[in-house]
């Protein structure tokens, strides 16, 4: 038994020790896109992504600030050669297409050396990443009903919104190396029907001009609270395409699951440190129901932070939480060191470190301009994502050594060695967070 704990505890120290050789890694900033077309059927395509990691040639999750901080450090012509290079990839990467044929870009715009250096100046406390954006406009083919569109692969996740004439924005995630789904472009007959709508509708209701002059009503006391809410009453409502324009082909079903797997995705295996997390939680918790409530604790406070992150009721920049999140980590891993048994305040604490975890997870969705009609179904789906992803985890550690919770050497031979290696790495990470 002895010897098959020894052999357990060094599969632990392995697959705990792997993770110093991402200790260096960033928290990784997902990129975003934004397509907008206009009525004539011109585009605007604005592409918003770590820029040090694309030019490094490896997606945002897999690059060390190490690697960044070198380029970053380095000679202008050193990082002039770089740009000219991530600019023909970016060139070759990214596709424009409609069922007609692809599009042909009219202007182009990639960060340069003087763009880059000034928002370092301006960025010197917080120097990493740095998140940097791609403007490309062009003309949709006459004829077209559907476009799409093609991002480099290093770029790693995109979540691209899609914005026709007159209707409600569109955002979906488009996994590394794939395609957006096809969106329905409104013909110009339809575009040219909700101009006359938007028209009629803003003639019937503009106030009728006044024939004789009007006496200025008597001053009187105005209620503050009922002026404000006067001035943000809405003034009209703009028509949207008829139902028989086109639409979206992509259903928001198939949306919803892309959002399931970008949380999936954002524990396993991008999420090193809430892997790590969720490990501590596991280690000192030789019972099953002790597990699950502190998981569910955990989950429930993630889930409320996340949301009010997500609709701007609370928000905390990531120098301050992603620290938080490595002292988490530390916590848990230091208790486990101390303690033989669960305590009673465990559960509070853990619901504690789930608000500052959940900050985290908002980070992922906050700044990608979401559309506004689809805050409640990503923010389920990546919820869903994130719960599957920590079962994942949690029933891996049971695979290895849920088995062997019960022997007497489980604590020295798994559950100390485990946890002194967690906080050694989650240690590293506040350090070098607090950078």
């Amino acid at each position: 038994m002895a010897k098959t704990a020894i052999r357990l505890a060094s599969v632990i120290a392995l697959i705990v020790l792997g993770v110093f050789a991402f200790a260096g890694a960033h928290p990784a900033n997902i990129a975003s896109a934004k397509l907008k077309v206009a009525p004539d059927g011109k585009f605007e395509l604005r592409v918003r992504f770590d820029l040090l990691a694309f030019l490094l040639e490896t997606p945002p999750d897999q690059t060390l600030d190490a690697a960044m901080n070198a380029l970053l450090n380095g000679t202008d012509d050193n990082l002039s050669a770089a740009l000219q290079a991530g600019d023909s990839n970016f060139r070759a990467g990214l596709r424009i297409s409609t069922d007609t044929g692809a599009c042909q870009l009219d202007a182009y715009h990639f960060p340069t050396l003087s763009e880059l250096r000034e928002l370092a100046r301006a960025n010197s406390k917080q120097r990493l990443p740095v998140m940097m954006s791609v403007v490309a406009s062009g003309q949709l083919a006459s004829g077209a009903r559907k476009t799409w569109a093609t991002y480099p692969e290093t770029l790693g996740m995109v979540i691209m919104t899609t914005e026709m004439p007159y209707t409600e924005p569109f955002s979906e995630p488009v996994p590394p190396g794939s395609t957006s789904s096809p969106f329905g472009i409104p013909s110009r007959k339809e575009i040219e029907t909700v101009r006359q709508q938007v028209n009629r509708h803003q003639a019937t209701t503009r106030p009728p001009a006044p024939t004789s002059p009007v006496k200025p009503a008597p001053p009187r006391s105005i209620d503050p609270v009922r002026a404000g809410a006067a001035e943000r009453a809405p003034v009209s409502i703009t028509p949207r395409v008829p139902p028989t324009a086109p639409t979206v082909s992509v259903t928001r079903v198939v949306a919803f699951g892309r959002f399931m797997s970008m949380g999936f995705r954002h524990i396993v295996p991008e999420g090193l440190d809430h892997i790590l997390f969720v490990l501590g939680l596991f280690l000192l918790s030789t019972k099953f129901r002790d597990l699950a409530k502190q998981i569910t604790a955990f989950t429930v406070a993630h889930s409320l932070t996340l949301a009010l992150s997500l609709y701007g009721v609370i928000q905390l920049p990531s120098r301050i939480v992603e620290p938080l999140i490595a002292l988490s980590i530390v916590f848990v891993a230091v208790e486990n060191i101390l303690t033989t048994e669960l305590k009673p305040w465990r559960i509070y604490i853990v619901f504690g470190f789930g608000l500052v975890h959940g900050l985290g997870f908002a980070s992922a969705l906050r700044d990608l301009g979401l559309a506004h009609g689809q805050f409640l179904s990503a923010l389920v789906g990546f919820n869903l994502g994130v719960e599957c992803g920590q079962l994942a985890v949690v029933a891996l550690a049971f695979c290895l050594v849920g088995w062997f919770r019960h022997a007497k050497t489980y604590r020295p031979y798994v559950v100390l060695p485990g946890s002194c290696l967690i906080a050694a790495v989650a240690a590293f990470w506040t350090i070098q967070r607090l950078r």
